[in-house]
Order: C-alpha cells, then structure tokens, then sequence
C-alpha cells in the first residue's frame, strides 16, 4: 500500500523533495488526519514546483510572488487557508534550521475575514428536514439522525466500528481530530435506527455505516446524502454534517445545556471556542444529554 505522506515528484527540486517528505512525516506523527496530509501536501507540492529552487535559498518575496499569481482569484478563506499551510511549512524549516529566522509570511498579505454566524437549522427547518429524511433508506436515516443528535463530525461518524456503539446506553466512542476519542450520545429514535441497521449487516464486517460495495463510506458520500435529504425538504441551502453538528450545539444551548457539556461533546480541542471547558462527568452527562436531545 503507498504511504500518503510520501511524495514522489520528479517535477521537484530533490533538495526540496526530501524536505517536504520530512514535513508530511513530522505531520503523521503528530496525529494529523490523513485527509490534512494530503491537503498540506498537494499545496506545498504546487508551492514548491512554482519556486523551482532550493528551499535553503527561499525568501519572502517567493512567497509574495506564489501569492500574486496563485491565489490572487481565490476566495478570502481559500487564500488564507493556502497561506496558513505554507506559513507551517516555513516554520518546520526554519525550526530544522534549513531556513532563516527573517522569511516569513506576512500578516498584511492575509485577506480579511468576515465573521460568520454556524449555519444552523431553525424549528421550522428542522421539522422539514427530519420529515423528509424519513423517506430514504435505513442507513441514511440512521446517518442523519446520529449526526444531527450526538453533533459528532462526519469523519467521526463513518470511522464508527460496531464495537464502538453501547445502544443500551446510547453512547458512541468516536476518534476525532489527532486521533483522539471521546464518548458521544445519541437520541433513542437514532439508537432504534441503528438496532435495525445492524441487524441486517454482513457477518463479515466491523464496520457500521456500509456503503453500496460492503466497504466503509466515505466523507464525500455522507455529504452528498445529506444534501440529497435537504433537497427534499425543500431548504433554500445546502445541508451538510456540519450544519447538523451546528444545529446539535445550539439547540442543546437553548434547552439549557451547560456550555462545559457542549465542549465535551463537541470535542473541541480549543479552550477559546467556547470560553471555559470543564469536563461533565457520569450520569449528570447523560442526564442533560437526555434532556436536551430525547
């Protein structure tokens, strides 16, 4: 099998090339997502073909110069999120000692950003949504209802074993970012759904949410259902996972949920996402879980 953090580009200075493999290797290591590896690695690959020279002899204005002719057109938060990958790159180089202390990747050449409200879905939304999710198949319910009710990342979901589910007490252990686990829950109608899914699941898997070939699904799938299933309630957006994981949150907080529960259920790493994280334990979890959610 090809390890993902390994690049093999003959279109890149070999100097350069190992540097990058350094990179994505230092990357896996520090627990980054696969998906981040190779998002970070397609970038620094179109990054480093367009400067054509040594990273060594790297300066600021190579960076200035990518920055006008790549991503010029690009949306506010694209560019940024193109800058914020090489600015990481940069650091590990200079950390390494390959580069100096004086490139960098200034501040003002950042577009700034808006700040946006979550997309969530209001009462009456919601109430379309789940009518019009009763209507597909049974995975797909049991998808949008543990999303919607346990406010887990759609990643988080389709890495879901079935040793990982307690339906009798309603609690999934799902790995988030930088492999870390946590125990969710989730509503008794998505524990009823996933009785019934599991039920006429293949012996010969481990895994619970399936797709069409036995194999587990994939992000894109998920989301793709989840936009199908906001079609059909007639919404005037596209619905996605993370505007379940959204609607989770801020419903919750308005039926009274501490923010510390909504932490720990969320799975924020962050201590400034939502003010101040204290870790809820046992059953008054579980009690203001059931709540909220049902």
């Amino acid at each position: 099998m090809k390890k993902y953090w390994i690049v093999e580009n003959e279109n890149i200075h070999p100097e350069n090339l190992e540097i990058l493999n350094e990179y994505l290797l230092d990357l896996k290591l520090t627990n980054k997502s696969k998906q981040t590896i190779m998002e970070y690695s397609w970038f620094l690959q179109r990054f480093l073909i367009f400067i054509n020279k040594p990273v060594t002899d790297l300066v600021s204005d190579d960076i200035f110069d990518w920055t006008n002719e790549k991503c010029g057109c690009l949306k506010p938060a694209t560019k940024n999120r193109h800058l914020a990958v090489i600015s990481a790159f940069i650091q590990f180089c200079q950390q390494e000692e390959y580069l100096s202390e004086d490139v960098q990747v200034k501040s003002r050449w950042r577009p700034k950003l808006p700040k946006t409200q979550p997309k969530y879905l209001d009462k009456e939304e919601l109430a379309k949504v789940k009518l019009a999710a009763e209507n597909f198949k049974l995975r797909d319910r049991a998808l949008f209802e543990f999303l919607l009710t346990s406010g887990s990342r759609v990643g988080e979901a389709v890495g879901l074993d079935i040793e990982d589910l307690d339906l009798e007490n309603r609690t999934a252990r799902v790995t988030g970012k930088g492999n870390k686990t946590r125990d969710v829950h989730f509503s008794e109608s998505c524990a009823l759904l996933l009785e019934k899914l599991l039920e006429n699941h293949p012996g010969n898997t481990s895994v619970v949410f399936l797709n069409r070939w036995g194999n587990r699904m994939h992000v894109r799938s998920v989301q793709n259902i989840m936009a199908k299933i906001g079609e059909k309630a007639g919404l005037n957006r596209k619905l996605t996972p993370h505007c379940l994981r959204h609607t989770f949150s801020t419903y919750i907080l308005s039926k009274g949920a501490d923010i510390e529960f909504i932490s720990e259920e969320l799975g924020h790493a962050n201590l400034a996402t939502t003010s101040i994280y204290a870790r809820v334990l046992g059953e008054q979890v579980v009690a203001t879980y059931r709540k909220c959610m049902g």
